[in-house]
């Protein structure tokens, strides 16, 4: 979806090897998922799904467009934006606010604040900068295989077949997507600093 956007947008060219990574890398997510064709999936979700994706995927672009600015004054407004659209939505379905009480729940929450949101949020800032849109977005195909290898070392997991072969598939799209031309793409231009002077401009 980003590598369509950027597309349509200007940013990028769709490219054979954009295509194919892609492609390599979705192929290696439904390995991993292997989830039977018949399985009972209610098409809301699946288009709730789609819709998050595609504004992921536009996000990517709309942050490559805009002026530079500082990745933790970006952060700053990004989240206050969400906090109070959250907030609003919760109202509009009368959702209960309760403080949690488990103190597994704090950690949690504790890291999804401040690794999982902030950290996050600013690497990806700085990264975008210096990246393509497309190339940022194979970030979020990485996150199952990520996350399978830290099931495997934290929670004792068991290495599965369709595990290992379907995150083999997706580095390997990851590379051929978004590495394997990295060096004719790069921009001859060295990365402009994050200052107050150069988010003016």
């Amino acid at each position: 979806m980003t590598l369509f956007l950027a597309s349509a947008q200007g940013l990028e060219r769709i490219t054979l090897r954009g295509l194919a990574g892609g492609a390599i890398a979705m192929a290696g997510i439904a390995v991993m998922l292997g989830a039977p064709a018949t399985a009972g999936v209610a098409i809301g979700p699946v288009l709730s799904i789609l819709a998050a994706a595609a504004c992921d995927a536009e996000a990517n672009v709309v942050v490559k467009k805009l002026p530079l600015g500082h990745p933790v004054s970006t952060n700053a407004v990004g989240m206050l934006v969400g906090s109070l659209i959250l907030l609003a939505l919760s109202t509009v379905f009368r959702e209960s606010w309760l403080l949690p009480g488990d103190a597994s729940t704090w950690w949690a929450l504790s890291y999804l604040v401040t690794l999982g949101s902030v950290v996050l949020f600013v690497l990806f800032l700085w990264t975008i900068k210096r990246w393509t849109a497309s190339g940022m977005s194979y970030m979020f195909v990485l996150v199952p295989v990520v996350a399978s290898v830290l099931a495997i070392v934290i929670l004792d997991e068991p290495v599965t077949a369709a595990a290992a072969a379907g995150g083999l598939l997706v580095l390997l799209g990851v590379y051929v997507g978004a590495l394997s031309g990295r060096r004719e793409a790069q921009i001859q231009v060295p990365p402009q600093k994050w200052t107050a002077e150069a988010g003016d401009k």
